[in-house]
Formats: C-alpha cells, sequence, structure tokens
C-alpha cells in the first residue's frame, strides 16, 4: 500500500471503529436518565454489580481477543490462510472453557464476595447484592464467546462487522432492560430491584444477539476464507505451536488487562467508605458514587470513545507493517492516530467542561446538580489525559513492548492501592481523579520515550501538529465566553430550552475551531481534507 491509502485506511477504519463505539455510548447515555427512574434508590446495585461484571469479563476475555486480532493479521499479511483459521478455532476453545469455569467459581463465591463488600449493611442488602453477581455471571459465558468473533475480524480489518456488532449488543441490551424494567414497575407493580435485576441479565441477552449476528455474518464471509485456504500450498502451523503463540500473545495482554482494571476494584473497596470519612453522608456518598461509576461515566465516554475507536484500527494495521518489516509504516500509522485523536476529541471535552452544569442537567434533571457537575468537569478532565494514554498503551502492545506496560500497570495500581482512600479522605473525588491523571501523564511521556529509544520515532512533527489544534481551543474559549458574558441562565428555563440553547452556542463554538483549524491547514494535513478540491468537484 502507499502511504495515501495507508493513511486513509487506518483513519477511515478508527472512524468506523469510533462511529460503532458512539452509537454504543449514545444509546447507554440515552437510556441512563429512564433506567434511574425505574431503578430509584436501588441504582447503587445496579452500579456495583456493573464494575464487578467489567472486572469479570477482564478476566475472562482480556488478552486472547488482543491475541485473535494480532495473529490474524500477522497471518493475513504472509497469506497463511490455514493458520488464521487455526488461530480463531483454538482461541474460541479457550474462551469457552474458561468462561464456563469462571462462570461456576462466580456463582459459588458470590455471597463472599457481597459479603465483603457489603460490609456493615442489613441482611436484605446483602441478599440482593448476591442476587445481582450471580445473575451478572452468566454473561462471562457468552461475552467471552462474542470476543472471539470480534478479535478475529477485527485482525481482519473487518471493522465495519466489529462496529455493528457492538452497537446492536447495545441496543437489545436497552431496550430488553428498559422494556422488562417498565413491564414489571409500571405495569406489574414489583418492586424497583426487579428493574436492576433485568438490567444485570440483559447483559447475557445482547451478547447471545451480537453472537447471532456474527454467525450470520460468518455464513457471507468465511467460505472466501476457507476457500483461500484449500487452496493454500502447505500445511500452515499446527496446533501445538498455534495454542502456544496465542498464550505467547494473550498472557501479557491478559495480565496487563488484569492490572489496569483492578482500578475499578479499587474504587468499588475504598471511594464509598473514603467519601463517609470525608464526610459525606452513607446517603451523599452513595448518590456521588453512583454519579462517579454511572451518571459521569455515562457523559465521558462519549469523546472517550476516540481511544478504543483508533486502538482498534491501529492494532492490524501496525501489526500488518511489522510482519514485513515497514518501520516507516509503523510510524506514520502511530503519528496519524495520535494526531486525529487529539483534533477530534479535544474540542468536544472542552465544550463539555464549559457546560458541564447545563448537560448534567438536560440528562439527569435538577436533583444532585453541583455534585454531578463537579464531578463530571473532573472526570472530564482526566479523560484528556486517559485518551491518549489508551492509544500509548495499545500501541505499545502492538510494537511488542508488553513488559514496560505490564511493569508500569502493576506500579499504578500499587500507588492506587495505597494512594486512592487517603486522597479521597483529604479532597473526596478530587483527590482520586487528581491521582488517575498524574499517572496517566507519566505513562505518557515514559511511552513516548520507550518508542522513540526503540523504534525511532519522531515525535516533533507529531507534538507541533498536536499543539496547532490544542491553540485552535482558544477559539472555543472566545466563542463560549461571549455567549456567557450575557449571562443567561439556560436552566431556569427548562431542560429542553437548556438543551437547544447550549446545544447552538456548541454549533458556533465548533465552526469557529474548524475556521480555525483549517486555517492552520490541520484537516488538509491530518485527513487529507481540502476545501478547495470540494468545491472543485462540487462544480463538476
Amino acid at each position: 500500500m502507499t502511504n495515501q491509502k495507508r493513511k486513509q485506511s487506518i483513519i477511515a477504519g478508527a472512524l468506523t471503529g469510533t462511529a460503532g463505539i458512539f452509537l454504543t455510548k449514545a444509546l447507554g447515555l440515552l437510556y441512563a436518565s429512564p433506567f434511574q427512574a425505574l431503578a430509584g434508590n436501588e441504582m447503587i446495585f445496579y452500579t456495583s454489580t456493573y464494575q464487578i461484571y467489567e472486572f469479570l469479563l477482564t478476566i475472562s476475555q482480556s488478552g486472547i481477543p488482543f491475541a485473535i486480532a494480532t495473529l490474524v493479521a500477522k497471518y493475513i499479511a504472509k497469506e497463511d490462510y490455514k493458520t488464521t483459521l487455526m488461530v480463531r478455532k483454538i482461541s474460541g476453545f479457550m474462551l469457552g472453557c474458561f468462561g464456563v469455569i469462571l462462570f461456576a467459581g462466580v456463582v459459588l463465591c458470590s455471597g463472599q464476595i457481597a459479603g465483603y463488600l457489603s460490609e456493615g449493611r442489613d441482611a436484605i442488602y446483602l441478599q440482593k447484592f448476591q442476587t445481582s453477581i450471580i445473575l451478572v455471571s452468566f454473561a462471562v459465558i457468552a461475552v467471552p464467546i462474542l470476543s472471539v468473533f470480534r478479535g478475529f475480524y477485527q485482525g481482519l480489518k473487518e471493522v465495519k462487522a466489529y462496529a455493528f456488532s457492538q452497537v446492536l449488543e447495545q441496543f437489545v441490551r436497552v431496550t430488553f432492560l428498559l422494556s422488562m424494567g417498565a413491564l414489571l414497575v409500571y405495569v406489574l407493580n414489583q418492586a424497583q430491584i426487579w428493574a436492576v435485576y433485568f438490567a444485570v441479565v440483559s447483559t447475557s441477552v445482547s451478547a447471545v444477539a451480537a453472537i447471532v449476528y456474527f454467525l450470520y455474518f460468518d455464513k457471507q464471509h468465511m467460505p472466501e476464507l476457507k476457500q483461500l485456504a484449500s487452496e493454500q500450498e502447505g500445511e500452515g502451523k499446527n496446533t501445538l505451536e498455534v495454542f502456544k503463540e496465542i498464550l505467547y500473545f494473550s498472557i501479557p495482554y491478559f495480565l496487563i488487562s488484569i492490572v489496569a482494571n483492578c482500578s475499578g476494584m479499587v474504587s468499588l473497596m475504598f471511594v464509598n467508605r473514603a467519601l463517609q470519612t470525608y464526610g459525606y453522608s452513607a446517603v451523599e456518598a452513595d448518590v456521588i458514587y453512583s454519579i462517579m461509576n454511572f451518571n459521569a461515566f455515562k457523559l465521558v465516554s462519549i469523546p472517550q470513545i476516540l481511544g478504543p475507536g483508533f486502538a482498534i484500527a491501529i492494532i492490524p494495521h501496525i501489526t500488518s507493517c511489522l510482519a514485513v518489516d515497514d518501520f516507516d509504516g509503523v510510524r506514520n500509522n502511530v503519528a496519524k492516530a495520535f494526531t486525529s485523536c487529539v483534533y477530534i476529541a479535544y474540542p468536544v471535552i472542552l465544550l463539555m467542561i464549559l457546560f458541564a452544569k447545563e448537560i448534567y442537567f438536560v440528562m439527569y434533571g435538577a436533583m444532585n446538580l453541583e455534585y454531578g457537575a463537579s464531578v463530571l468537569r473532573w472526570a472530564l478532565m482526566v479523560s484528556c489525559f486517559w485518551i491518549v494514554m489508551t492509544l500509548c498503551s495499545n500501541t505499545l502492545l502492538a510494537l511488542k513492548l508488553k513488559r514496560f506496560t505490564l511493569v508500569w500497570n502493576v506500579f499504578s495500581v500499587g500507588v492506587l492501592f495505597v494512594m486512592v482512600r487517603p486522597l479521597v479522605e483529604l479532597f473526596a473525588y478530587r483527590g482520586m481523579y487528581s491521582l488517575y491523571a498524574s499517572l496517566y501523564i507519566a505513562y505518557i511521556v515514559l511511552s513516548c520515550l520507550l518508542m522513540k529509544i526503540k523504534y525511532h520515532m519522531e515525535f516533533k512533527p507529531m507534538f507541533k501538529m498536536m499543539s496547532k489544534s490544542l491553540s485552535c481551543l482558544v477559539a472555543i474559549v472566545v466563542v463560549v465566553g461571549l455567549f456567557m458574558f450575557v449571562g443567561i441562565d439556560w436552566i431556569a428555563y427548562g431542560r429542553i430550552v437548556t438543551l437547544f440553547g447550549v446545544g447552538c452556542i456548541c454549533v458556533v463554538a465548533m465552526i469557529a475551531y474548524l475556521v480555525c483549524s483549517y486555517m492552520l491547514h490541520l484537516p488538509q494535513d491530518i485527513f487529507g481534507f481540502d476545501l478547495k478540491r470540494l468545491k472543485g468537484l462540487l462544480r463538476r
């Protein structure tokens, strides 16, 4: 591929993956408010159980899906189709067995898990928590199988299928949990905890729906790959060799993901109690904890999609380049991913920070508005570094620099275990977010130094382009500042008026940002977009 085609390919793949994640997050955001009305005071069981669910998925699927994507991209580049099919077969068996074993372990230990995380609560609270854990454990069987399909087609650079499966999974989950919750609570007059139970069950139902989609997708695309495998000369690698290679690639990924996702468990173990030590009541601590892990999390996940979106695309592209020793392609892909991500994500984050209170009001109403707006601002500021950190992490993994990432994540989790509780006790949620930001910044700096040493990455042109993008953010600040100078209190006019008014200001601010960036030649350099060329095409 030429450099221009490669650039278009990785950006197109990244934006396709990002679009899928965006729709997924948007659906997740839209259900937040009505689901909170359904769950009411039982919401804490959903947020706590969902953190356990994410950790269980990390254990059951992290490592092998990334290994699948890496190995599939590698062997497709070498035109070894038989080994490509073998990778999928063996990895599917491995994840299926591991998921069943983990499911049984969680069900058997659900009482102990709920008891440890419900210290000081009554028996009814404990029973509800344990039931939620048992229900969510069923997803540990289905989701790993789904991840095999996703890893396989990610390696084939079928990003559209990957993205569509995410949207389908989220659509089924949201539809199921809202419809069943409304039926039970509003029609059958059941307790609100039943809305939580079915929201937990929806994780399994949606995963099965996405698996069915991939089975249909297989019927359309697998015959061609199997035909190429049958026509291939030679036998490819045997089962034992493929099994060893999957372990070689997946174990580092697995360990890194486990350690990285321990932060959620650290939050679950310490933050709620530390908030009470800071001075909040138990009810206030539950409210703030739910805002951090549900309300604010849903909103922050919208701009954060750029990190995973570009990560989905960058792994197979870098792997393909390394397979044929195309180091210029590696450097080009890394530069394009980072500059594109910053150019798109940062103006959105800035606008959300400036209008955090209004956005929170539109989505969740006036209840706990001050808490919600403050938590949202802090979470958004940290997300600026999280996005770049995610890209750095996946880039290092694709560049076979796993050891550093593993060591750093172990160090980070150690720091979190030691520092989260005292910082939250001193500064509330601000202490935790500040600690996360510090760790992300340190990781980004060290990652860039490592890439420069190992692969002679030249970051000056990339940093120069990022600096231009950041300077264009001034245009957003000026536009928003002018509107704020008028002094309109949008919240006083209700949610619809606030949405319309703030939306119009954001559109004007984004236009100012785009005009400023176009004058600095940013979209032309990053995406190959030229307005003059577009005008010429329109005239034809």
